[in-house]
């Protein structure tokens, strides 16, 4: 098995590589080693291509390069072209007029210079609904909600947004080295609900997972939803999505280069699109792990959040509850004691929140809370004019994290611009980038 990499057209010996795709995500990503007598400068965003013998596993772009010195390497971080539309922030306001969802779907792609798509959107955006000041990603996340869509890359570099493929197989396997499945009725729902604009859709079904007389319900508010027709198909759909129980079904198998994400397979415990896909190369071996089955309730704009959750407040800090909702503590401490809150997020390591002026990260999420490092000053340069940025200008809106990096949404209210602090050692701020 050869494995190699091409990096701004340049190609180059790879001492190992990790690709991974995941639908529920909408991720493509990588991460590859550079053999030492190769180490040459790459930028961000320098194109980024992965032949597994001769067939594209991978084709993006650089986001991140790491130098260790022992053993000494170089290690590239690679992400596919939706990393454009996660990064492309719009402050203008776009009103739709009734157009189609396709028709929105190719305007922030568009917008994020993002040329090559695949797109089925079989939806309408109804008229008055609008975005502002949020990603492009942001803005198509919010539309397939309504489509039952997915937004995902595949392996050749295009952006698709498809429904969940369910038929025409394109791989059928029965050997493998490993296999993981779950089955389980944890997400099993038996009545939608959907609050759209002035309209309501309520359906119960019966299910034969549940309990008689236990009813499990999941709902969604969506100011995309107008009609009485269109919150009662969604409705439907939700339940078609969630009134069976979860199977999930990993396989780790040899190779197969030629696999995508939302490729229908066979397996030898049942059949479907893929959901995730894992390549994996040591420098010898080459494995692939196929998992299908996975269920997206984000899909509807849903998140069946395991505690603990975590809350922000207006006035009264950050919360924290381990019993879904039901009881809440204040996690506040001194430090965001009675202070409004805009904004929290938390991922593997950290919670985050926000004051106006101020980032915070708690490491044990219950309490303890610690004050980023924000700069005075910042230079940036847009379209070739210079501008001087403030820290006492800057009102932060919005925080979150992804790849390795922090981002922090603002607004500086002397220029009148959104910008985006971002942190590569999830404490100190020290990028910045106009909006």
């Amino acid at each position: 098995m050869t494995i190699e990499a091409v990096i701004g057209g340049n190609t180059k010996h790879v001492t190992f590589a990790e690709v991974e795709y995941s639908i529920c995500k909408h991720e493509g990503t990588c991460t590859i080693g550079i053999d030492p007598a190769e180490i040459d400068n790459f930028d961000p965003f320098d194109t980024l291509k992965i032949n597994a013998d001769g067939s594209e596993i991978f084709n993006g772009y650089v986001d991140k390069v790491t130098l260790k010195d022992s053993p000494y390497s170089l290690q590239v971080t690679g992400n596919s072209a939706l990393l454009k539309a996660d990064r492309t922030f719009f402050k203008d306001e776009y009103i739709s007029a009734g157009e189609s969802t396709q028709y929105w779907e190719e305007h922030f792609l568009d917008l994020a210079d993002i040329s090559n798509y695949d797109i089925e959107g079989p939806g309408t955006v109804y008229a008055t609904h609008s975005w502002s000041i949020q990603t492009c990603m942001d803005a198509l996340v919010n539309i397939i909600e309504i489509d039952n869509t997915r937004l995902y890359p595949d392996r050749h570099g295009k952006v698709c947004i498809k429904s969940l493929a369910t038929d025409n197989p394109v791989l059928t396997f029965s050997k493998y080295s490993n296999v993981e499945r779950v089955v389980s009725n944890g997400t099993i729902r038996n009545r939608a609900v959907v609050f759209g604009n002035l309209v309501t859709a309520d359906i119960q079904e019966s299910n034969s997972y549940l309990v008689d007389g236990e009813v499990c319900t999941v709902a969604i508010s969506t100011s995309l939803i107008e009609t009485q027709e269109e919150a009662t198909r969604l409705a439907n759909a939700m339940l078609a999505e969630f009134r069976a129980p979860l199977d999930v079904q990993k396989y780790t198998v040899d190779g197969y280069p030629e696999i995508s994400l939302n490729d229908f397979v066979v397996a030898p415990y049942g059949s479907g699109a893929v959901t995730s896909l894992k390549h994996d190369y040591d420098g010898e071996n080459y494995t692939t792990d196929i998992t299908i089955g996975e269920r997206c309730p984000s899909f509807f704009g849903i998140a069946l959040i395991t505690p603990p959750l975590f809350l922000s407040t207006i006035g009264q800090g950050v919360w924290r509850s381990e019993d879904n909702g039901l009881s809440w503590k204040d996690i506040s401490g001194t430090t965001l004691a009675s202070t409004t809150v805009p904004a929290i997020h938390s991922d593997t390591t950290y919670l985050w929140a926000i004051t106006a002026n101020n980032i915070y990260r708690s490491p044990d999420k219950n309490g303890t809370w610690e004050l980023c490092s924000i700069q005075p000053t910042y230079n940036a340069t847009k379209f070739g004019e210079n501008f001087t940025i403030s820290k006492t200008n800057l009102h932060l809106y919005d925080i979150t994290t992804k790849n390795g990096f922090t981002y922090c949404v603002a607004q500086d209210e002397s220029i009148k611009r959104i910008v985006v602090l971002a942190s590569s050692d999830s404490f100190n701020f020290s990028y910045i980038y106009l909006v």
